[in-house]
């Protein structure tokens, strides 16, 4: 294999986007294979927030929006289960806590920033290029999984720029595509099942163990807020674009030391730009904004430094993904290797990098289900490694996550796994085919003899040096004619010689019979050996820190070896070529045909012996070894070759290896000292000749000789070696059958704990029934039920306390039988009601008398254990002497009811449900003429049919029955019968023992309705004669009003006729009188002291009649009222009032108009007069109050006291003249008068005339 070669392991069709594979049970949502982080970038250079919601998910929803930044910077999509045909207001309802712009999405509508796009009902999303792809479901589309649907596309478009939440709902949609975006390198979110209303989801997403933060909505809402801004940040951006800064090189290798420190894996030979995008994603999550900060925290907290390795490591799959990979294997590869194999022959299959497990059992799910389809019983041996402690155990347990159920088939989930508490296990059949073990691909020695070795998606995240040794790794681990499956973006692109293709589509390959030399080394030796070329390890700066001083020299000591040495090889200690270094040509001799890498076989022919007899003393004491050959050249000539054998390891290393070097001597510069025999006297040139030759003839044997034992033992070596290596790969084996007795050993750890558990809910158990058995001893003693048990052979068992005192038995009596014991009760033989309760299995009763005459319900009931076991009897003992007491007082209540019914004139029946007669009284009997054995059973519309002509009956008193309980029925029947009569048919359904029945009463009304009816002849004539009498009557009273209009008129006139009079003329003659008087009794002076004193008393009675005058005046017309108008008159009229009866009297007023027309304000003063006359007559000594207001294009007058009120209904005085006069003033005037009052409440009158002239 060229050492210049670009690429030994290649990713066919790069250009070509990835496979995409449906599952089983999501025929919509696309597998994301994760084909390279490094082969696509985002769609969009912000990232893409996705939120997943059911049910009680805008509650969720509001809560994050309400708390969110609007300028995060990314971008927002609403994905939730609603109702294909219901039309959704969710786009309104949001934009009322956000200031984010809310848009339905729409086909090829593109993701913006600070925008939130929420999904229509009835439609099912994807994202691709970052334009929105909207499909309608179709009526029969049951799978909607929408959130999932969302989440895989968001993932494939945005790659690590994806960020996934799943808040509230009631299934596990989001689980899967939460586990997609992962795999992608994003970041996925859930709510905290504890604060959502229905926690189903977020519990899926938890359970599948790929969600990076658990949060309620409030911090959700901070946290993409922060992970927003910290995206746009220089450091993290270059990380996720697959660079570092310049400063951050030795922070970033700082960091790939402390995870080779912690497990021995080595990341350095890992593609950078995926190691560096999972260290930002992890910076990200931790807040952390510089390399150098990062690697500081790593050294401080080893939890986090595993967390980013099992990052690193990807450990994402899930089962069967792509199912025409699985199709492929099912019909190109396990029928061409199960041909003619021997039953007893296993199938060895190693899965490498199988992370959880998933895809060991996937191939051990297909490759079983093929045996048994073909009735063969060829042994399964699956080895499943990768380098992840945690994955390997969690497939050793294997048990997965209901979210599974969209992965594999229902039949298949029926019959290779066992539902469980967290979800679901693969059964121990497949179990058992499965081993698991931890293996660093880069150091680990890998299995042999395997026939299918199933690595997908693993190279694609290795350098081309790491992918060549992996791969030489792999080629020495299968057999001729084994399998190579790789992942749908791996491809096997310079081995062409080596494996044959098998499917192109699905990369599947079979190993052909060339050889390829399995030259393994540690991968850091690897890369350093061959760092010409093109896959030369980046020269980065080294510190001490990172690289020890010894590995500093030991690299310049390559270079400068690597540029001055001398030729050599490296060998184990077989005396197998490993390693070839500098120009060896001139020592070696490769024989066509099959080629061998050993030692002796391609060493020339004059080097074998010496380099043999080094390399044997060299390998068996661990020494340096040297030795000078004689090395004769057709080109060259004769050359002499010294030739050092070093050990480079120490003898307790395994595998020793060797360094021989050739370094050829000048013809000077060596003296070569032979041994004394041969310094002889000379010889003479014949004898020479002949010595020659015959040293050269025996040497020529030797060397014959010699090469025909090295050729035997090279047989021998070559065997030895074949069995060494079935001794290792058995080794291997056992190693793997070590790791699974001891995963056998943790899982009888685990069920002893399990035991251990049981045990102490035994004795929980055991407590709570002790617990028990005292809350039962306690609960008997106070319980004040007469209670007894007997076991099997009616012997005593417990009893209570009120029990003792009824039968009179005693503690001692326990174990007794019952028969034994005379009972206090009016019951003989007590022996066969028991026998025939354990027979029967059943209840018996009877009602039996104690010694005091008191009734007890005697019951006895089987003794059932919870198993159901009959183990004795209990026999119980209620009083009911009390309810038998009732029940005589029902049934003489019942009887006297019947008495009563009977003695009842009106026709009454009982009917039934089924409308027959129950029961009828004797006057129901006599309507029907028929005797009581005819009546009872008969069905009642039938006879109401037959006797009186009723139809349609049947129906009501069903719907009557049907109805609720009370419920009425009364209709009349004219009988067209030969006898007509009236029937009245009144039936009412009662409730009693919870059966409906019906009351039904029949009366013949024929008399009662002829009466009526002359009566309604009488009623109608008569009403003619009142309604002439009325309109009579109503000619009159118009004309009564109208007289009384006039009278009023007339006597308004008259009253200030008489008013001027008295006060123009009798008053003024009054009053001159008066002077005159006062005149004569100053004249008079005080001689006259009688007739002086009688002139007084007549001044004095003169001055009081021109007052009352003046007052009469005044109160026949007010010339106020003319000359002020209605308010100031009606103030000096409730002045004077409260002033002559000494009450508190209030007027006001508002709203009035300009003018109020005289003959409204006469009537309200008039009316206003009467009612204060009254107030002071009935209402007693209280407050009155007046008000005058004009509402609404009228005038409203209210006077209001606060005395004893009046019952209008009950006092005739309410009926009087004047308050027939106030209302006959106020209809006159247009107007409306109201009187309210009550006992104790006062009284209110309102007078309401309308008016023109409203200011």
């Amino acid at each position: 294999m060229p050492a210049n070669e670009t690429s030994a392991l290649a990713t066919e069709d790069s250009t070509q986007p990835s496979q995409q594979d449906p599952s089983p049970n999501l025929p919509f949502a696309p597998r994301i294979e994760s084909a390279g982080e490094e082969q696509q970038a985002p769609a969009l250079m912000y990232p893409v927030v996705g939120f997943g919601a059911s049910a009680g998910g805008l509650d969720s929803l509001r809560e994050i929006l309400e708390n969110l930044d609007p300028n995060t910077g990314m971008a927002f999509v609403l994905v939730t289960h609603m109702a294909p045909n219901q039309r959704s207001f969710l786009s309104e309802i949001l934009e009322r806590y956000t200031k984010m712009t809310v848009v339905p999405i729409e086909n090829g509508l593109r993701a913006e920033q600070n925008h939130l796009y929420v999904l229509q009902p009835g439609q099912r999303l994807t994202i691709r290029e970052g334009n929105f792809q909207v499909e309608e479901l179709s009526p029969e589309d049951r799978t909607y999984r929408l959130i999932d649907t969302f989440f895989y596309s968001l993932a494939a478009d945005q790659k690590n720029h994806a960020v996934g939440v799943v808040l509230s709902g009631g299934d596990s949609d989001g689980a899967l595509g939460l586990k997609a975006i992962k795999a992608e390198g994003g970041i996925a979110i859930v709510q905290t099942p504890e604060s959502a209303m229905q926690p189903g989801m977020p519990r899926s997403s938890i359970a599948a163990d790929h969600v990076d933060l658990v949060l309620p909505p409030a911090e959700i809402a901070i946290e993409l807020g922060r992970l927003g801004h910290q995206f746009t940040r220089p450091e993290v951006r270059s990380l996720e674009d697959g660079h570092a800064a310049p400063d951050d090189e030795q922070s970033f290798q700082r960091i790939l030391q402390l995870l080779r420190g912690l497990s021995g894996l080595d990341l350095r030979l890992y593609k950078p730009e995926t190691v560096r995008r999972r260290i930002a994603r992890r910076m990200l999550l931790l807040r952390q904004d510089r390399l150098s900060e990062y690697h500081r925290l790593l050294q401080m907290r080893t939890d986090e430094l595993r967390l980013l390795q099992e990052d690193v490591l990807i450990n994402v799959t899930h089962f069967f993904r792509d199912a025409g990979f699985w199709d492929s294997l099912r019909l190109n590869v396990l029928p061409v290797l199960l041909q003619d194999r021997p039953p007893e022959k296993p199938i060895r299959i190693w899965c490498a990098g199988c992370s959880t497990g998933e895809e060991a059992y996937s191939l051990a799910i297909v490759v079983l289900e093929y045996l048994s389809q073909n009735s063969l019983d060829t042994p399964v041996q699956i080895f499943g490694t990768d380098a992840s402690d945690q994955s390997v155990e969690t497939a050793r347990i294997a048990i997965y996550p209901e979210t599974i159920a969209g992965e594999v088939s229902p039949e298949r989930l029926r019959r290779y796994f066992v539902k469980v508490d967290r979800g679901y296990q693969v059964s121990k059949r497949v179990r058992d085919t499965c081993i698991f073990a931890r293996q660093n691909l880069c150091a680990d020695p890998p299995f042999s003899h395997i026939d299918i070795l199933s690595c997908r998606n693993v190279m694609i995240y290795f350098n081309q040096v790491l992918q060549r040794q992996v791969m030489l790794t792999f080629h020495y681990a299968l057999e001729a004619g084994g399998y190579m499956l790789l992942g749908m973006s791996e491809g096997l692109r310079d081995y062409g010689d080596v494996f044959n293709t098998v499917d192109r589509k699905h990369k599947i390959y079979m190993k052909t019979g060339a050889h390829l030399p399995f030259n393994y080394e540690p991968p850091r030796t690897y890369a350093l050996t061959h760092a010409g070329g093109a896959i030369r390890p980046p020269v980065v700066e080294i510190d001490n820190n990172i690289w020890p001083e010894q590995e500093l020299q030991r690299a310049a000591d390559r270079i400068v070896l690597a540029r001055f040495g001398p030729p050599g090889l490296i060998i184990d200690d077989r005396m197998n070529v490993l390693q070839s270094r500098g120009q060896t040509s001139s020592f070696l001799d490769i024989t066509p045909g099959a080629v061998s890498w050993n030692l002796l076989r391609v060493l020339k022919d004059g080097l074998v012996n010496d380099v043999r007899t080094a390399a044997q003393r060299a390998i068996r004491d661990n020494v340096p070894a040297s030795t000078q050959v004689t090395l004769i050249d057709e080109q060259k000539g004769e050359q002499q070759i010294e030739i050092d054998v070093l050990p480079i390891t120490s003898a307790s290393t395994r595998p020793r290896s060797f360094l021989i070097l050739f370094q050829a001597l000048s013809k000077g510069g060596v003296e070569r000292r032979l041994p004394e025999q041969v310094l002889q006297p000379e010889l003479s040139a014949d004898e020479k000749e002949r010595l020659i030759a015959q040293l050269r003839q025996d040497l020529n044997s030797t060397r014959f000789h010699l090469q025909s034992l090295v050729e035997e033992r090279d047989a021998r070596n070559q065997e030895l070696v074949s069995a060494n290596e079935e001794i290792q790969s058995a080794n291997e084996e056992l190693q793997s059958t070590n790791e699974e007795l001891e995963t056998t050993k943790e899982e009888l750890q685990s069920a002893n704990e399990e035991l251990q558990t049981v045990n102490d809910e035994l004795q929980q158990r055991n407590n709570v029934l002790t617990q028990t058995g005292n809350d039962l001893t306690n609960l008997l003693n106070s319980v004040n039920i007469p209670l007894l048990m007997l076991n099997s052979e009616f012997q005593i068992r417990q009893f209570t306390p009120p029990m003792q005192r009824l039968l009179s038995v005693r503690p001692t009596d326990i174990g007794r039988s019952i028969n034994e014991i005379r009972l206090q009760l009016s019951i003989e033989d007590l022996e066969p009601i028991l026998n025939e309760v354990l027979e029967s299995l059943g209840t018996r009763e009877m009602e039996v008398q104690d010694k005091e005459g008191r009734w007890h319900l005697l019951r006895v009931r089987p003794y059932r254990t919870s198993d159901n076991k009959i183990e004795g009897l209990v026999v119980l003992l209620l009083d009911i002497d009390q309810l038998r007491s009732s029940q005589q007082q029902l049934v003489d209540a019942r009887d006297f009811a019947s008495s009563v019914v009977e003695s009842v004139p009106v026709p009454i029946a009982v009917l039934n449900q089924d409308c027959t007669v129950r029961t009828a009284n004797t006057s129901f009997r006599e309507l029907t003429q028929m005797p009581a054995s005819d009546l009872v059973g008969r069905s009642m519309p039938d006879l109401a049919t037959l006797l009186w002509g009723i139809q349609g009956i049947r129906e009501k008193l069903e719907d009557l029955l049907r109805g609720p309980a009370g419920s009425l029925l009364e209709f009349e029947h004219e009988s067209t019968t030969a006898q007509r009569r009236t029937l009245l048919i009144k039936a009412q359904a009662l409730s009693t023992d919870g059966n409906r029945v019906l009351l039904l009463m029949i009366e013949d009304i024929s008399l009662r309705r002829e009466a009526e009816r002359l009566i309604t002849q009488e009623k109608h004539a008569l009403e003619g004669e009142i309604a002439i009498a009325a309109r009579k009557l109503n000619r009159t009273q118009e004309e009564l009003r109208g007289l009384t209009g006039h009278l009023f008129s007339v006597q308004e006139e008259e009253r200030q006729r008489v008013a001027r009079e008295l006060h123009d003329d009798i008053s003024q003659r009054l009053s001159l009188i008066e002077i005159d008087l006062q005149q004569i009794l100053a004249q008079n002076g005080k001689g006259k002291k009688d007739g002086l004193e009688k002139l007084q008393a007549l001044r004095e009675q003169l001055s009081a009649l021109n007052t009352d005058v003046r007052t009469m005046s005044h109160r026949l017309h007010p010339a106020i009222l003319h000359d002020l108008g209605l308010p100031a008159a009606l103030k000096a009229l409730v002045t004077e009032f409260g002033a002559r009866e000494g009450m508190p009297a209030n007027y006001s007023s508002h709203d009035l108009p300009n003018t109020v027309p005289m003959e409204a304000s006469i009537a309200l003063y008039r009316i206003a007069q009467e009612a204060l006359r009254n107030v002071a007559k009935h209402a007693g000594k209280t407050h009155v109050k007046v008000v005058l207001s004009a509402p609404d294009s009228k005038v409203e007058l209210k006077i209001m006291d606060f005395g004893i009120g009046f019952d209008r209904d009950a006092d005739p005085t309410t009926h009087g003249l004047g308050m027939i006069s106030m209302q006959e003033r106020a209809r006159l005037a247009g107007g409306t008068l109201d009187v309210q009052s009550g006992l104790g409440q006062g009284t209110t009158i309102t007078v309401t005339i309308p008016v023109d002239g409203h200011a």
